[in-house]
């Protein structure tokens, strides 16, 4: 019997070990692996995550995110549940974190995420876009959708199906804009989430004015060009187009002045030799031309005579000569027009100064060139049927050192010219026999003295452009005008600078000089304003 009951025992002891040695297996259940909690958090509602295990638990947020916290931490077996403590958001972009459960090795991950707060706001409110156009990026700080809405009655900016930045980027496209000196805007609509904002696009047309430079900086301002700025209009500088420059006649017995037509920055000197121009133009080919100044006969006499130089050569060449043909005008050479080629054919004509006192015949004389060299002598014509000062019938004894606005035609002297005086606000054709009729009114301003004046072919048509200064600036401020020479219609003013000489100078942006360029779609203007206080290029657009 005792060793029967020591079996049992030592049986139940082996019972007992063997269950002892077989391990439970740290279990966690749980159906939920995203928790989704309110942007408000959970000050007024609670959030459970339940869930089973067979061993004690602990509960924490990994990695301590501030934002949410777990309770309780730990627990057992017999209660599976952990409230979740979230604040409130007040970021424009989720957030998240993780609660992680842990029995033993046992380990379940479920993420918590707290939506952002809707919001919309626009990095920028408005772009300015150049004459060029593009595309223009609209760029939001948002969480939520939005639209872009443009004006029915805008047809020069679209919507673009690009994502350059991602969702808070919208592109609109911008068309090109080619109005000089024009300037539109429009207002797009942005919304949002039931809140709309403003985008202000504006764009700029070219710009006419292409460059500007005040002449004082290259030319020394001496009695040459003014004695009084602002009681008297000089007329002594001249320009002309020239080896793909704008070149600069000061009239004093200087060299001309180069300057790049590109940029207007001065380039240098032209060296014309011996020979020192009054005054400067050039003709439909691109030579330089120009003549000697000539005052009174009985000081100082120097011939009339007329020179020219072709593109890319230092050699200037004599055309004609008031010497050779034995006639010695005086007060001639301060302007000078020609029209051709004057290396092939060419008319060329120079109008008398008029000077208070001294000269008075209306005059002006004229060459016809064929083949690179003078036909005959000369030819000296005076002008009638004009009105000009009633009391004086002239065009003389007007201003000091002043001339007439007269410029040619064509290339043949009978095909005639424009001409204009001073106080007249009329353009006068002046035919072969020098005989003026009015070729349009109110073109002009009155008192203005309209001694610039360039007639050039421009895409297939004739313009003049005409301006020119006052004898009394305080008066008026004659504009430029180009005329179309068919319509006899002002068909463009561009608009002139002037830079101020001493405190008390009157400036007027007038021109004592003008040049006309061909350009693709209208033409380039270059003058310089009759106190020759400024040179400048200006864009012009024709239809």
């Amino acid at each position: 019997m005792k060793k029967l009951a020591l079996f049992v025992s030592f049986a139940a002891i082996l019972m007992v070990g063997c269950k002892e040695d077989d391990p439970i297996v740290p279990e966690i259940i749980c159906d939920t692996d995203i928790v989704n909690v309110p942007v408000a958090g959970t000050e007024d509602e609670d959030i459970f995550v339940t869930f089973t295990s067979n061993v004690n638990w602990t509960a924490s947020i990994k990695e301590n995110a501030a934002w949410v916290s777990v309770s309780p931490a730990s627990g057992t077996s017999a209660d599976g549940r952990v409230k979740l403590i979230v604040l409130p958001t007040e970021e424009n972009d989720p957030r998240e974190a993780t609660l992680v459960l842990a029995a033993d090795t046992a380990v379940k991950e479920i993420k918590v995420v707290q939506a952002q707060v809707d919001a919309f706001s626009l990095a920028e409110t408005s772009a300015e876009v150049g004459e060029e156009g593009g595309n223009v990026d609209i760029k939001a700080m948002t969480n939520i959708e939005w639209t872009v809405t443009i004006p029915s009655d805008c047809d020069w900016v679209s919507l673009v199906n690009v994502k350059a930045y991602g969702e808070a980027v919208k592109t609109v496209k911008v068309e090109p804009y080619d109005e000089l000196d024009g300037y539109r805007e429009v207002t797009l609509t942005v919304a949002a989430g039931g809140q709309e904002s403003d985008f202000t696009i504006s764009q700029y047309g070219p710009v006419s004015c292409l460059w500007s430079v005040d002449m004082r900086d290259y030319v020394a301002m001496t009695a040459s060009f003014t004695n009084s700025v602002d009681e008297t209009v000089p007329t002594n500088v001249s320009m002309a187009l020239y080896d793909g420059n704008v070149v600069v006649c000061a009239g004093d017995g200087t060299y001309p002045v180069i300057i790049d037509k590109a940029t207007g920055a001065k380039k240098g000197e032209l060296n014309t030799g011996n020979v020192k121009p009054g005054y400067i133009t050039n003709d439909d080919a691109g030579n330089l031309v120009f003549c000697s100044r000539v005052w009174n006969y009985w000081v100082d006499y120097v011939f009339f005579e007329v020179y020219y130089m072709t593109p890319g050569s230092s050699e200037v060449k004599k055309l004609v000569s008031c010497h050779d043909d034995e006639y010695y005008p005086s007060y001639i050479g301060a302007g000078l027009s020609v029209k051709g080629n004057v290396t092939g054919k060419a008319a060329i004509a120079a109008p008398w100064e008029g000077v208070a006192g001294v000269t008075g015949d209306n005059m002006v004389l004229c060459w016809q060139i064929e083949n690179g060299a003078k036909v005959g002598s000369y030819v000296k014509g005076t002008l009638t049927g004009f009105v000009g000062i009633g009391w004086l019938a002239g065009y003389w004894m007007q201003s000091p050192d002043n001339f007439p606005g007269f410029a040619l035609i064509s290339d043949t002297l009978a095909d005639g010219a424009v001409f204009a005086c001073y106080d007249e606000n009329v353009l006068y054709y002046v035919d072969q026999n020098f005989a003026c009729t009015a070729l349009a009114a109110e073109i002009l301003d009155s008192n203005n003295t309209p001694n610039a004046m360039d007639v050039r072919t421009i895409n297939g048509k004739q313009y003049l452009a005409v301006s020119g200064g006052t004898y009394f600036p305080q008066w008026c401020n004659p504009p430029m005008r180009i005329v179309d020479m068919a319509t006899k219609a002002v068909v463009a003013e561009p608009v002139t600078h002037s830079f101020n000489i001493g405190d008390d100078a009157v400036t007027v942006g007038a021109s004592a000089a003008v040049r006309m360029e061909e350009t693709e779609g209208g033409m380039i203007v270059y003058h310089i304003n009759n106190n020759c206080s400024v040179i400048e290029a200006i864009r012009v657009q024709l239809d």
